[in-house]
């Protein structure tokens, strides 16, 4: 397994399941994943760690994988580690080809979005998680900027008063976020207005999405509560009596 981030421990732990032994290759001396994901891969008696080194070589053996030269990135050595199975999880390019050419993207190809706030360039389209994150990339990080687009969604309803208001959000990867699905499966109710949506377009009303918000906030504490070390069990002191 290489890379040294939350998906890398995650996955790491997964294949202990599998395979006899992991060992995640990290090109630094330490890991970038959160300190609850590293130790649960720590404490993994399958799982070991390969620092300062980065792959140098796949070898082939009969057309399948046989092995990966090791080198060190500060002395320059290398050595060889016999392996059946090679797993990628560095996290360097964020999945945003969807949005090219809709929303603005920077030179990395990250979201743009209007800092505190989760606006992109497009009105009523919210980006959350790593599609927007160049420091953290955390699990943690992603589930709270995914409240805060949640949030963002409600307040942009809300400002259009009762009136219904389009709205179409991002998916954003590690991140359990509000899905087009939220806007396709609630529809609003036909009003007896004369103004009628558009062939095709998919409304909400502002209440309906405050449900959705609030289904979704519930959602992103459960998520949580994985991450999050539990807290050490109190004992209760005993109660002394005189015989």
């Amino acid at each position: 397994m290489v890379g040294g981030g939350d998906t890398a421990m995650e996955e790491a732990t997964l294949l202990t399941r599998f395979a006899k032994s992991v060992t995640v290759v990290h090109r630094r001396s330490t890991l970038r994943a959160s300190m609850v994901m590293q130790d649960r891969a720590f404490a993994d008696d399958k799982i070991s760690f390969a620092f300062d080194s980065e792959i140098a070589e796949i070898k082939e053996t009969n057309g399948m994988l046989g092995g990966v030269v090791l080198r060190d990135v500060l002395t320059g050595a290398t050595r060889d580690l016999d392996v059946t199975g090679l797993f990628i999880a560095i996290g360097h390019d964020p999945r945003t080809e969807l949005f090219t050419d809709q929303l603005a993207l920077d030179a990395e190809g990250y979201i743009t979005v209007a800092s505190p706030t989760t606006h992109t360039s497009l009105p009523g389209v919210f980006a959350a998680g790593d599609v927007v994150d160049h420091t953290y990339r955390q699990a943690i990080t992603a589930a709270g900027t995914g409240a805060a687009a949640a949030l963002d969604a409600e307040r942009y309803l809300a400002a259009g008063g009762a009136a219904e208001t389009e709205l179409a959000t991002a998916a954003v990867p590690a991140c359990v976020s509000l899905a087009a699905g939220v806007v396709r499966k609630h529809r609003a109710a036909p009003s007896s207005s004369s103004h009628q949506p558009p062939p095709g377009k998919h409304v909400v009303s502002s209440s309906v999405l405050s449900q959705a918000v609030q289904r979704h906030i519930r959602r992103v504490s459960n998520n949580l509560r994985r991450y999050l070390p539990t807290k050490p069990r109190r004992h209760r002191r005993p109660v002394l009596t005189r015989s």
